[in-house]
């Protein structure tokens, strides 16, 4: 059997008292910590959520910068490309033509040349010939 006393009314009182001062000094504070760090871990979150996002969309547009540059870049390098073919056709074709006038030249020179020699020939044949005549006449 149990008998209420005062003994049991005071360890009731300071048990509450206990329990209101753990309440209020422990369990708040620790609560009210609590839900902040939660709103922070959610802001974080959201943050970090918003963040990827602009990164995504950053990254999607300095891709389409990169692809519109090397477009670019393919463009002015064959543009180059097609204008050095046609620097380098042109100065092919005027040292082919620069070529074909020398040897044009050359080939009228060495016709001149040829016929000279024919000439030449020709007298010196007949002086030959004259001279193995009278040589033979002579014997």
């Amino acid at each position: 059997m149990v008998t209420i006393n005062f003994t049991l009314v005071v360890l009731l009182v300071m048990f509450l008292g206990f329990l209101w001062a753990v309440q209020r000094f422990i369990f708040q504070p620790l609560l009210a910590l609590m839900d902040a760090r939660d709103d922070q871990v959610a802001d974080d979150k959201r943050t970090a959520t918003e963040t990827g996002a602009e990164a995504a969309k950053l990254e999607d547009q300095y891709g389409a910068k990169i692809a519109h540059m090397h477009q670019e870049a393919s463009l002015h390098l064959n543009r180059a490309r097609r204008h050095a073919q046609e620097e380098h056709n042109a100065h092919v074709a005027a040292f082919k033509a620069k070529a074909e006038q020398e040897i044009k030249i050359l080939n009228q020179s060495l016709a001149a040349d040829i016929e000279a020699q024919k000439d030449q020939f020709l007298s010196l044949a007949q002086d030959i010939q004259g001279t193995i005549a009278t040589k033979l006449e002579l014997e």
